[in-house]
């Protein structure tokens, strides 16, 4: 029979496992997706969520097989994997869908993309996918070579498609339709001379039609890619929240292996491409007979050779080129890498297939636009956890291979690793599975490929550095045609081709913080265990039940079950120091207490945080017994509110303060135990240190604020150089009527001793005093208005917008009337517009942009230049613009206008912080948005204010 201590000990060992499945599903949770209390419960209370989906969109949503399916659709039920979240999918046509998503009769929508006219009504996601637009004309066409093409032709697109205000911009004649299908038959019948629509429904509508006499032509890039998104309804908030935070957990790689399946096995589409090579250039290919080229022998899966042919990556792209040049590209056999580049040295090869810009290859290379870009990754054996930093590795022997790119780059910017140099990807992941590296870099890919098939299981990624390896084709140096002849066959290179070669060749995932997957391999061992010996409970009882009514003629049973008992205790022993050492290498702080606050266990790093020894020495002790007893009555208070709600709290903040002033901050989750009578018998408690993040956090705070200051100096400077140009006339006035006054009366002009010549003389000196009197006015007013600007204190005010902007332009207007720029004042006066703010910030950004417009005026020389300034009200929203005739923004400049330190004026005219701190105002501290366009005029500045 099974003794009451026995069963005791088992009860007891079952509830330290079922203890210890609680702890490592607590880290779990805690380190996924961090939902705020708001958010699980909106998710606890909102099971089911209606969304409307398209029926007929295929690759996204649509019907087929009696299914629904698609790439929105699998995404969906990734969210809802993480989130908890149920979906019902409601399909219809795409108007019917987006009225019921107005209408709210359904709580989101997918397959949308976003305008500032939808933003009225719906929250959208980031996108998850961006559809490249595409030229469909007649297989007949000769006209069309690319898409400036279009000008003054009649162009079929959806109704109400986002980019139709864009097509009209470029002189194309839009002709709208209701779907696709409609398009395509106006174009087989010449209503049309070309359509425009993604390339999966527009070869749909091709051949569900049978219109043979049609084909895809070319990309249209000349606007965005329609951008495919979910949007949920305006005013759910923690809906938007919870849906954003699932799509950021999703890892990329999983997003992208869901676009391989959807979008790339679609037959890729023969694209035209077209390239407008000048007559030398087609003299040049003529006149040569082969171009050779040159690769890494060894570099999977990027190129090889293998049984003499070059395979890999690589070929793929240049069988591709090769289609677009009449001259054969011959590819030159090396043995190694280095033995390549001493070929593109000795001119043997004219190119290099896959090489990356350094300035010791410039000496003897072009390089055209990179046409292949790849992170950069570091492996390691599997004992290594992840590595956040590279830096902080001091003294690591890191492989790379021998005169590659990143070679020299490591040297440079990692100084605290010693690079040893191999000669292939292989060679080095070898020694680091031998011990004689530390670990390996080449980019993820070829070491991604590596570890598929020659390591599995040996080794893996461990980092991910900061910087990629940008593939370019190297030409020769001193055969310039050829370089530009490539620059135009990679500009032809479509995404959908780039996808297919990734696709064809990656399947890769590389480790991103704790690998927790190994966690729950050992819940599910803990699991069966648990299974195991709750089985053997039972049979257990069972036997003792047949034991007890035949005790005398089955002794001899009793002992050999008594026997498997004892082994089966001695198991439960090992299971339980196996769980203790689970517990204790947690990489987490965790503790348990009784309900009284007084601690019943903890893991090594607690002990460690509490400079205890042994686990021991925390049992019975209370949070005052410890080094943190300053704080110890608030932890104690959160302890009594888990037990008394029964409710956990998760991921909240606290700091923990010691005798000697010094703090740190952690992140604590608690949760209440419970015995098997539902009983609060205690709390767990899990914390993370976080005291770095903080002091980073901080750091940043501090360089926020060095930026402003700057800023501020700078527009200082602006300021009293406004000031200058507004004194000066007033000034001069005053020193011409003192001058005029002094020369009267030295030249002896009037004879005082005569009444009539006084007369005359008061006269005068009355009219310069009147003159020098009204120019002192202005000159004080001036210097009023120059310190009420200065002095004003950053204090939330109530203010009329229109006084903002008079106070600013009151200030410019001289500077800018010396320059001969026109102001042009379009500001609506009619209708106070009231609006609480920081006052003395909106001020300075109008400066900042203003000052901006103004030099670019003048250093573009304009003829009859002018910058005018408006203000309107729509709905609750303010919107200040600022437009000059300047010529607008360099398209490759117009992204990086709001960085820090980026400026196109010389260092003595600017410090590249003027746009930047401006952008920091608006968003930051008015919550506000700015942006800027390119008008057929010049650069066109926003400034969008709530009003609420």
């Amino acid at each position: 029979m099974i003794t009451k201590n026995t069963k005791y000990q088992i009860n007891k060992l079952l509830k330290y496992m079922f203890l210890s499945i609680l702890v490592f599903t607590n880290i779990l949770f805690a380190k996924s997706i961090n939902y705020t209390q708001q958010e699980i419960d909106y998710i606890k209370q909102n099971k089911t969520i209606k969304i409307a989906m398209l029926d007929n969109f295929k690759p996204f949503s649509f019907f087929e097989n009696n299914k629904h399916q698609g790439l929105s659709v699998d995404i969906l039920e990734k969210i809802s994997i993480l989130s908890g979240l149920k979906f019902n999918i409601q399909t219809s046509s795409w108007s019917t869908a987006l009225n019921n998503f107005k209408e709210k009769k359904v709580d989101m929508i997918s397959g949308i993309s976003q305008t500032k006219k939808r933003e009225k009504f719906a929250l959208f996601s980031e996108p998850f996918y961006e559809i490249p637009t595409y030229v469909f004309g007649l297989k007949s066409d000769k006209i069309y070579k690319n898409n400036n093409n279009l000008k003054g032709k009649r162009v079929g697109v959806n109704k109400d498609m986002f980019y139709i205000d864009s097509l009209k911009e470029l002189g194309i004649k839009v002709v709208e339709y209701p779907n696709n299908n409609q398009k395509a038959k106006a174009l087989a019948f010449g209503k049309i001379d070309y359509y425009l629509s993604n390339y999966t429904t527009g070869l749909k509508a091709i051949s569900s039609q049978s219109l043979t006499n049609i084909k895809p032509l070319d990309e249209f890039k000349s606007i965005k890619k329609e951008d495919i998104r979910y949007a949920i309804n305006k005013y759910n908030k923690i809906l938007h929240s919870i849906i954003e935070k699932s799509l950021n957990n999703i890892k990329e790689n999983n997003i992208n292996s869901l676009i391989y399946k959807w979008i790339l096995e679609i037959k890729e589409i023969e694209v035209v491409n077209y390239i407008n090579l000048t007559t030398p250039e087609e003299e040049y290919l003529k006149q040569k007979k082969k171009i050779t080229m040159c690769i890494d022998p060894d570099w999977m899966p990027f190129e090889k050779f293998e049984n003499g042919k070059h395979i890999g990556m690589s070929a793929e792209y240049f069988k591709i080129f090769q289609k677009n040049i009449p001259t054969s590209i011959e590819v030159i056999y090396t043995n190694t890498w280095s033995q390549s580049l001493e070929y593109a040295k000795s001119r043997k090869c004219d190119i290099l297939s896959l090489a990356m810009e350094t300035p010791e290859r410039k000496e003897y290379l072009n390089f055209t636009k990179p046409y292949l870009s790849v992170p950069v990754v570091l492996a390691t054996k599997l004992n290594i956890t992840f590595i956040d930093k590279i830096k902080y590795l001091k003294n690591k022997k890191i492989g790379v291979v021998k005169n590659g790119a990143f070679s020299q780059l490591l040297k440079n910017e990692y100084k605290n690793l010693e690079i040893i140099e191999i000669d292939t990807v292989n060679q080095g992941l070898q020694k680091v599975e031998n011990g004689e590296l530390y670990g390996f870099v080449d980019t993820i890919i070829s070491i991604g490929n590596q570890l598929q098939n020659n390591f599995t299981g040996m080794l893996k990624i461990s980092a991910r550095f900061d910087e990629k390896m940008n593939l370019s084709i190297g030409v020769r140096n001193d055969d310039p045609v050829l370089v530009g002849i490539f620059e135009k066959i990679i500009q032809t290179l479509s995404e959908e081709s780039k996808y297919k070669i990734l696709n064809k060749y990656i399947s890769v995932k590389y480790e991103k913080g704790i690998d927790y997957i190994y966690l729950w391999y050992i819940i599910g061992v803990l699991l069966i265990i648990f299974l195991a010996f709750a089985y053997k409970q039972y049979i257990l009882r069972k036997l003792n039940h047949t034991l007890e009514e035949k005790v005398e003629d089955r002794t001899k049973e009793l002992i050999k079950k008594t026997e498997e008992l004892e082994h089966s205790l001695r198991e439960v022993s090992d299971s339980k120091k196996l769980i203790e050492n689970i517990i204790n290498n947690a990489p987490v702080r965790i503790f348990w207490k009784d309900k009284n606050s007084i601690y019943l266990g903890a893991n090594k790093l607690f002990l460690n945080d509490a400079d205890l020894e042994d686990k021991s020495q925390i049992i019975g002790k209370s949070d005052w017994d410890l080094k943190w007893k300053i704080e110890a009555q608030s932890y104690i208070d959160d302890d009594k509110y888990v037990m008394d709600t029964r409710e956990s709290k998760i991921q909240f903040e606290e700091t923990q303060t010691y005798e000697d002033g010094s703090k740190i901050y952690l992140v604590t989750s608690k949760i209440p135990l419970i015995d098997e009578h539902n009983n609060v018998i205690g709390v767990l408690g899990i914390y993370d240190d976080v005291t770095k993040q903080k002091l980073l956090q901080s750091e940043l705070f501090k360089k926020d604020l060095q930026l402003f200051e700057q800023s501020k100096l700078a527009s200082m400077g602006e300021m009293i150089g406004n000031i200058a140009h507004q004194w000066r006339q007033p000034l001069a006035t005053i020193n011409s009527s003192i001058i005029g006054i002094k020369t009267k009366i030295a030249m002896e002009k009037y004879d005082l001793s005569k009444e009539e010549e006084r007369g005359s003389f008061l006269i005068l000196l009355n009219t310069k005093f009147n003159s020098i009197e009204d120019n002192v006015e202005h000159l004080s007013t001036t210097i009023n208005t120059f310190q009420d600007f200065i002095k004003e204190k950053k204090e939330i005010k109530k203010v009329i917008l229109q006084d903002r902007i008079d106070l600013t332009l009151n200030i410019l207007e001289v500077s800018l009337s010396n320059n001969f720029i026109e102001l042009k004042n379009n500001v609506d006066y009619k209708k106070p517009i009231e609006i609480t703010m920081v006052i003395g910030e909106l001020s300075q950004v109008l400066t900042n942009i203003i000052n901006n417009a103004k030099d670019v005026l003048k250093q573009n020389k304009v003829d009859k230049p002018w910058i005018a300034i408006s203000l309107v009200k729509k709905e609750n929203i303010a919107i200040i613009t600022i437009e000059d005739n300047g010529g607008g923004i360099p398209d490759d400049i117009m992204p990086r206008i709001f960085d820090p330190y980026f400026t196109t004026k010389h260092e003595s005219q600017g410090t590249g912080l003027g746009l930047h701190m401006s952008y920091k105002i608006i968003v930051e501290s008015l919550k506000g948005r700015l942006w800027a366009e390119n008008t057929n005029n010049g650069a066109k500045f926003f400034i969008e204010l709530s009003l609420s």
